[in-house]
């Protein structure tokens, strides 16, 4: 497994190096507190995928963040937290 934090988010389950799974129904929530969990997410999470969060995923993914749809972000931002702990 690909333990994330000691207390998991309340819209993150527990990561064992596979697309996280969305608890509830924002994917977006999710992924801006898989961004809050890297530290790359400065601001509040409410759902919106706005510019923030676009800027946040692309620091911490690259170029290659800035064409993901939300789904696709989730899994991304997954496979580089599991990617810290090897």
């Amino acid at each position: 497994t690909c333990p994330i934090s000691q207390n998991q988010p309340a819209l993150v389950a527990p990561v064992t190096c596979r697309p996280a799974v969305v608890l509830g129904d924002d994917p977006v929530a999710t992924l801006q507190q898989l961004l809050v969990m890297v530290g790359a997410y400065p601001g509040r999470v409410d759902g919106n995928f706005g510019n923030r969060t676009k800027r946040a995923v692309e620091a911490v993914l690259g170029y290659r963040g800035r064409n993901l749809s939300v789904f696709e972000a989730i899994v991304a931002m997954d496979e580089f937290l599991c990617s810290l702990k090897n």
